[in-house]
């Protein structure tokens, strides 16, 4: 019950409502640039195209291929999502230790029980914030775009994890990389919560995962050559990294992150 009350928390809010809202947005400004800015401009009177029947049937078949809007619609939420997963709920420990809310936690619920609700609560707020603003896009563009995915103007992948499945079961591949996304999500959530444990500014709570994101991406990639361990290359599920990297990396961040969580709230009782 208090988990629930805990997601709750963590979902009805109105900074998820903000992070969805700039997810959305992220998401269609990429679509914009990609696809949606010829599906609402595209002038088949064109000079270069009038007359041309098979080239304009060619231009509307690609670009209202739904799978290829979706597949290009997630650059820029890429740059930007360890911000959108910790906005909504990472630093509500912080916020209580600061208030002493967990004194009156104690007088209700044992301190160990807020502690692992409050870090399955904050992780699943953080993969939620992510899943929720990329499955509307997807409902919205499977609405109003075509479906088919047979259509000879599908745009199929070449390399990547998953890569042959997206070709043959694109819908199967659009939920793998949803929980994919999820989880990475939860990953950042879970690095902010573990930092709201050794400082006292919700400021440094929100920006230091993005920082740590880019420092990550840095020192992976650009200087140790090794893209296998870049989150980047998890979200974008790029043919560097196996998919025994790309999960099991992000199953160990989240069993570590939860040891060093449930370690520092001990510390931290103890120091109150």
């Amino acid at each position: 019950m208090m988990l629930l009350l805990e997601l709750k928390r963590g979902l009805l809010n109105k900074r998820m409502l903000v992070s969805c809202m700039f997810a959305l947005v992220l998401i269609f400004l990429t679509a914009y640039d990609r696809y949606l800015y010829d599906v609402l401009f595209f002038d088949p009177e064109a000079p270069d195209i009038r007359g041309n029947h098979q080239a304009i049937q060619d231009i509307l078949g690609e670009i209202h291929n739904k799978y290829n809007i979706w597949e290009s619609s997630f650059s820029y939420i890429g740059i930007f999502f360890p911000l959108i997963v910790v906005f909504p709920y990472a630093a509500s420990y912080l916020e209580e230790k600061n208030q002493k809310f967990h004194y009156f936690i104690q007088t209700r619920k044992s301190f160990d029980h807020y502690v692992r609700n409050k870090y399955l609560a904050a992780t699943l707020t953080g993969g939620l914030a992510i899943f929720i603003p990329e499955f509307i896009f997807y409902a919205i563009i499977s609405i109003f775009f075509n479906n088919d995915a047979d259509s000879p103007y599908r745009h199929l992948q070449e390399e990547g994890i998953f890569y042959t499945l997206f070709n043959t079961q694109p819908e199967l591949y659009i939920w793998i990389k949803f929980l994919t996304h999820f989880l990475l999500g939860a990953c950042f959530a879970c690095i902010a919560l573990c930092l709201s444990t050794f400082v006292k500014k919700k400021a440094i709570v929100y920006v230091g995962p993005f920082l740590i994101f880019g420092i990550w991406e840095i020192t992976a990639g650009a200087i140790l050559d090794q893209y296998q361990f870049s989150p980047s290359t998890w979200y974008d599920l790029w043919p560097e990294v196996s998919p025994f990297y790309v999960y099991g990396s992000m199953i160990t961040i989240l069993i570590t992150g939860y040891v060093i969580f449930i370690w520092r709230t001990r510390r931290v009782r103890i120091d109150d």
